[in-house]
């Protein structure tokens, strides 16, 4: 649970109090079971495996599915949040009902992941668009979160936290972003050098399309240092290749320069995967994108 200084988004109990399950009913379960038995008796089998598997799946989707649930909270007044983690998921599985989400959002809260909470409560909202508690709880853990993270920033002096985020590799960086608003604001915005430097051969993915929409968040006017590593050929894979500016030349002569994503996703199927979704060339798919995307502002070519 993060701290702050308003009340919290979740307390303990609090998805307990609003679960719409809190009865069985098993009257339509204990009639086609009887039903099942009658139809045993009377040798008419087929019947009875259908009138039984009707049984079962009531007993999963609507008893198991309570009771596992209702269990998730029992585990969550006691903090054994792994365990009430696994009933609401179970329950979920058995029997996609609001529910279990809402404890497993709840485990999620108490587990200290306020991302995966959001995450449940947004699946949750696809199927229930109009629950206005798991809306407003929804809101209300993304709003935390950002206040919780301003703080971090407020208390940090920014050349520190600038320093410590250097550390990290942009992967890293990226990561980070997708945690809340405000660190995606901050890392995406506000911080100069989240594009500063990018190494083709560590901070590329290695598949397509990830890579693609990787290159597709870089803002091409904050790219200041760049670092590729060309292969020769498929048949030279490993051994690179020094850049000077007449390689530079003639590589660029060589390579073709789309004008789109489509275009550039298109053009390297043929040559650039060595095996089923991997690229085997990072270096050269980024430095088409820079001819491609003009990334006017670099300083710094190095090879």
């Amino acid at each position: 649970m993060l701290k702050s200084q308003n009340i919290p988004a979740l307390i303990p109990g609090e998805a307990y109090a609003h679960f719409s399950r809190t009865q069985f009913d098993l009257s339509s379960t204990q009639l086609t079971f009887e039903q099942a038995k009658q139809a045993y008796g009377k040798a008419h089998f087929e019947e009875a495996v259908s009138l039984y598997t009707q049984v079962v799946v009531s007993l999963q989707t609507n008893i198991l599915s309570t009771v596992l649930v209702h269990r998730a909270a029992a585990y969550e007044m006691l903090q054994q949040y792994d365990q009430a983690l696994q009933d609401s998921k179970s329950a979920t599985d058995a029997s996609s009902h609001v529910d279990g989400y809402l404890a497993e959002a709840s485990a999620y809260y108490f587990q200290h992941k306020p991302g995966r909470a959001v995450a449940t409560y947004k699946k949750a909202l696809t199927q229930w668009p109009q629950h206005t508690l798991i809306s407003k709880k929804h809101d209300q853990i993304i709003k935390e979160t950002d206040e919780h993270n301003q703080w971090i920033v407020r208390k940090l002096p920014y050349e520190i936290l600038s320093r410590i985020l250097s550390l990290a590799s942009i992967h890293d960086h990226i990561q980070l972003a997708k945690t809340s608003r405000f660190w995606y604001r901050f890392m995406m915005h506000d911080w100069p050098d989240m594009w500063n430097k990018i190494d083709a051969r560590t901070d590329l993915p290695t598949r397509s399309p990830a890579i693609y929409r990787f290159l597709e968040q870089v803002p091409r006017h904050k790219v200041r240092n760049v670092i590729l590593e060309f292969q020769t050929s498929e048949d030279d894979y490993d051994r690179p290749r020094s850049l000077t500016p007449a390689t530079f030349g003639d590589i660029e002569a060589d390579i073709h320069v789309p004008a789109t994503l489509d275009d550039i996703f298109r053009s390297r199927r043929p040559r650039n995967r060595r095996n089923d979704g991997v690229v085997s060339d990072p270096s050269k798919v980024m430095f088409e994108w820079m001819l491609a995307k003009k990334w006017n502002c670099i300083e710094t070519l190095a090879s």
